[in-house]
């Protein structure tokens, strides 16, 4: 069962890395770089527009979306997290987006292993 301190954590840790991948995005070296990690940003933008829901955790259809979304979202940002430091030539700006990765990763994984 997912708490709302679950939820909670949930959605500060994808805001979290939203914030991070707006400064890897800039810090990008191309074009290319910075399209992967907008389309991160669009991901990640998807799953806080669920999370945003204020009925989300008794909405059971909302709450089987927003498993799926996130299940399908683990392998594209750990794709992306394994590009980060290759695309993004600040090491710092890509540790600290690596790490908002993981992080959110880990707490989606929580939600979306209780479905």
């Amino acid at each position: 069962m997912r708490s709302q301190d679950d939820l909670a954590a949930l959605q500060k840790m994808f805001y979290t890395l939203y914030n991070s991948l707006k400064d890897a995005y800039w810090a990008a070296s191309t074009v290319e770089s910075k399209d992967q990690i907008h389309g991160a940003e669009d991901l990640v933008n998807e799953i806080l527009d669920a999370l945003d829901r204020e009925d989300l955790e008794s909405d059971n259809d909302a709450m089987a979306d927003l498993t799926k979304t996130l299940k399908d979202s683990i392998k594209d940002l750990s794709d992306l997290q394994d590009k980060l430091a290759v695309i993004v030539h600040n090491v710092s700006i890509a540790n600290t987006a690596i790490q908002a990765i993981n992080a959110a990763l880990t707490a989606a994984a929580k939600i979306a292993d209780a479905a």
